[in-house]
């Protein structure tokens, strides 16, 4: 197999005037001056669109102990997704409610990282100990997380962590499944930074009964091996005037061998993927009231699939350029509002695909923030237009409402409006693309009711749906 060469240049420029925030009090007699210390706003874009909905959350601990596992073994233990996968290391796809692989959104980083060729995220190459949080929203989600949310949203989570640490992990399982991984996480006075490497391997040579051969004859599982390598550091840090710069990087390499279909005697196909995540970020509070947070990201995949015995070589190459920009704005009574734009720039290449071809995706968002009466009751508002190569595209909406009842009970309602935009291969695929393709639509209502019990260090809770 040829190695993958490729140049990747990322060219960045933020430069934002640093401001302080003065408060001035008066008296009659004498007039003094008092500097009120900055404070960073934390609530980000998406701890407001969560609100109203059911979101269920997977923790540092449960991820931590998966160190063989990857997340699709995770999701399929931990949450109500569907995960189908033939076997470890091989294609395992998510879907939710009766939707389609394609209908699940998988963010990083404020980023949703689907594929731009399939619309799809391969859960076998995500390493569960490369996270400390993983959180689900099985609902219609396209406010936030843009086209592609059409049933669900998987947020995956680096969280900064405070304590300075280190560890090495292996593991090893049946079929000859080898894993190890090594983690730091240094933090001083305002710089925290966090690196996971892990690999994971096994030859998946296990033994079967091929049922659709005469008298399902015993065999051994040939040509299944895989491996995956993951690199994964995030950096932040908080200057002097409470601004946080952020750099994060994403480096994945994985290969595998494609076994032969229960009718076949024996396969030459493999597949070979390489992909790489850079997302820069920056957060600003600009007065008392207002904050900024922006973000620029370069992703970059790589696929390519061989079949010696039938002379296939395929390659795919794709790019995303995204340049996203948040404004908060906290106004009076506890209310809040967020206007923001996010734009996209899509290119992939591949000879399946007629060539290279470009999308342009703008996306302009909002949502407001309102406690009605008292914090029992919290009301959210959110929208979004989508323009793809200056046409429009299906408006997005979403209201979501929260009320937090006697005894820790907990309604939660969100209606939503959402869509999904043709893949690459959808519109330009040679054997039957159309790129005249429509974005699909849904309309989304969902109800939850929690219940929530504690008792000295241990709790519980149960959520109807």
């Amino acid at each position: 197999m040829q190695l993958l060469q490729n140049k990747i240049l990322l060219t960045c420029f933020i430069y934002i005037f640093s401001t302080n925030i003065f408060c001035t009090f008066c008296k009659a007699q004498p007039i003094t001056t008092k500097t009120l210390e900055t404070i960073l706003i934390k609530t980000t874009h998406l701890d407001h669109a969560l609100l109203g909905i059911d979101v269920t959350t997977i923790n540092k601990n449960t991820l931590q102990q998966n160190t063989v596992n990857n997340l699709a073994n995770v999701l399929m233990q931990n949450s109500s997704l569907q995960i189908r996968a033939t076997m470890p290391g091989m294609l395992a796809s998510i879907s939710s409610r009766g939707s389609s692989a394609g209908h699940v959104a998988v963010m990083w980083q404020n980023i949703n990282i689907n594929a731009v060729t399939n619309g799809q995220t391969d859960a076998t190459m995500l390493p569960a100990v490369a996270f400390n949080k993983v959180q689900i929203v099985q609902n219609g989600f396209s406010t936030f997380a843009g086209g592609g949310a059409l049933g669900a949203c998987v947020i995956l989570n680096n969280e900064p962590e405070k304590e300075n640490n280190y560890s090495i992990g292996l593991g090893t399982a049946s079929f000859a499944r080898h894993s190890i991984h090594a983690k730091i996480n240094f933090n001083k006075n305002n710089f925290n930074t966090n690196v996971i490497i892990s690999r994971n391997q096994a030859k998946n040579n296990f033994s079967f009964y091929n049922t659709s051969l005469q008298n399902s004859p015993k065999q051994i599982l040939k040509h299944g091996a895989y491996f995956q390598n993951n690199i994964l550091a995030n950096c932040t840090y908080e200057t002097k005037n409470k601004s946080e710069i952020g750099l994060h990087f994403w480096l994945q390499n994985n290969k595998r061998q494609l076994p032969p279909t229960l009718t076949q005697d024996t396969s030459a196909s493999q597949q070979y993927d390489a992909n790489v995540k850079l997302n820069l970020s920056f957060k600003k509070q600009l007065n008392a009231t207002t904050s900024l947070q922006a973000n620029a990201a370069l992703l970059t995949d790589y696929l390519q699939f061989t079949d010696s015995l039938i002379n296939i070589n395929s390659n795919y190459k794709s790019t995303q350029k995204i340049v996203q920009v948040i404004c908060t704005k906290t106004l009076q009574g506890s209310n809040s509002l967020q206007v923001g734009l996010t734009n996209n720039l899509v290119s992939a290449n591949a000879k399946e695909l007629g060539g290279v071809n470009n999308q342009n995706r703008l996306a302009v968002f909002a949502n407001y923030f309102t406690k009605i009466k008292t914090t029992k009751h919290l009301l959210i508002f959110n929208t979004r237009q989508e323009f793809i190569n200056k046409n429009t595209n299906p408006f997005s909406a979403s209201i979501g409402y929260t009320y937090a009842m006697p005894k820790q009970y907990k309604l939660l309602i969100n209606t939503s409006k959402n869509y999904r935009l043709p893949t690459f291969n959808d519109l330009f695929w040679y054997q039957g693309g159309n790129a005249n393709l429509l974005p699909e639509k849904s309309i989304n209502l969902e109800t939850s009711l929690q219940k929530k019990w504690e008792k000295n260090k241990y709790s519980a809770q149960a959520t109807l749906v």
